[in-house]
């Protein structure tokens, strides 16, 4: 799965007994993936495993009840991102929640006299919570620094979820208060 995303691989393989393993090539990959019903099951396996693994490590989602995070498996999407892509743009309509799963997003204002970077985030962290808590307007810029995926909450399971699960929202400084802040959010 490694090879979808661009990263280099995360683990290690120990085979326990006999095996016949088969390396595939990237540009291969590339091919196949133009077969749909290919691409659909690749995707299909690589969106349960993403969300069944990313969900529970995050730890503002450790209260969550297996009921909501079933939910959210069901409605979040993965996005996927390429190095100097806006994933949000300041002023734009705040819609989404999003947690970074893969790379690494910068968080900016735009100003008279340039950018202010308010800070970088990675794997676990997250943004979009202000927009939508505090007016529904993106408070900054979200760009993706090198390839990116991100786990896209849709807005209305975003407020659900904070509505129903207060500690989610108290254990990750998601609040109304904070939401008066940019910086409160971005900064850990």
């Amino acid at each position: 799965m490694t090879c979808m995303n661009f990263y280099p691989r995360s683990a290690t393989v120990v085979a326990e007994s006999d095996v016949v393993a088969y390396e595939m090539l990237r540009n291969v990959l590339d091919i196949m993936m133009k077969n749909k019903t290919f691409k659909a099951q690749i995707d299909e396996t690589y969106r349960r495993r993403a969300l069944e693994n990313h969900l529970r490590g995050v730890p503002m989602f450790a209260d969550l009840a297996p009921d909501f995070i079933e939910h959210l498996k069901e409605t979040v999407e993965l996005q996927r991102f390429a190095p100097g892509q806006v994933i949000a743009h300041q002023g734009d309509t705040a819609d989404s929640f999003y947690l970074v799963r893969i790379g690494f997003v910068k968080i900016s204002e735009n100003y008279p006299g340039g950018e202010l970077v308010l800070a970088y985030l990675s794997r676990g962290d997250y943004f979009g919570e202000i927009g939508l808590l505090g007016g529904g307007v993106r408070t900054a810029n979200c760009t993706a620094l090198d390839h990116v995926e991100v786990v896209r909450i849709p807005g209305d399971d975003f407020r659900q979820m904070v509505e129903r699960f207060p500690r989610c929202a108290a254990g990750s400084s998601l609040s109304l208060k904070s939401a008066a802040s940019p910086i409160s959010s971005a900064s850990k």
